[in-house]
Parts: C-alpha cells; structure tokens; sequence
C-alpha cells in the first residue's frame, strides 16, 4: 500500500510538472522572475520629428525613423548585412546603385 501511495504521488508531480511548471516550480521556491512588458496605449510621437504615429507603427510615417527597439533592431541588422555585402566590393555597390536608379526612374 505505501509503495502505491508512492506512486501515486510521482505520478501526481509528474502530472503537476508536465502541465504547469511554474506553478511546480513557485511551489518548490524556484519561481522564475519574468519580465512583463509594459505595452502603452498613446500614439508613438516620433523623437526626430515629433510626428504623432498611429498606435502600432514601428517606424514614423514621416521620416522613417524607428519607434521601437524591435524597429532599431531590424534597421541595425539590415545595415550590417549591407555594410558586409557592399564594403570593399566596389562593383557589387555598383550594380546595387544601378537597380535602385532603375526602380525609381520605374516609379516615375
């Protein structure tokens, strides 16, 4: 009988565990700390130009510039994969330069 109440309990943290760790874990004194993100309801006011954005925009609709960190992240990316494809490789900037001025001579 012991080694089924045994089991029994195994079983039930086992359960415990599977379905919600950090219950299991705040009850056992290892709560993990989380971060909780603090989402604003203004509009973003754009810090370049002072532009008011819509709620949700990521970059201003003025002049471009990021709103968010996850905007800065992804225009400072970006700019590591140009300056890696194009620094020092004169001809690849060329041909770049080239299709630009062709897409807006396009768009004219």
């Amino acid at each position: 009988m012991r080694y089924f109440v045994t089991l029994i309990g195994s079983l039930v943290f086992y359960i415990t565990m599977s379905a919600n760790k950090n219950v299991a874990l705040r009850n056992a004194g290892m709560e993990r700390k989380r971060e909780k993100k603090i989402y604003k309801l203004e509009p973003p006011v754009c810090p370049i130009c002072h532009k008011v954005n819509l709620l949700g925009s990521l970059y201003c609709s003025d002049c471009l510039h990021p709103l968010t960190e996850e905007a800065l992240e992804e225009v400072q990316t970006t700019s590591q994969m140009i300056h890696q494809l194009f620094v020092g490789k004169p001809k690849a900037l060329a041909m770049f330069q080239e299709l630009v001025q062709e897409l807006k001579n396009q768009s004219s």
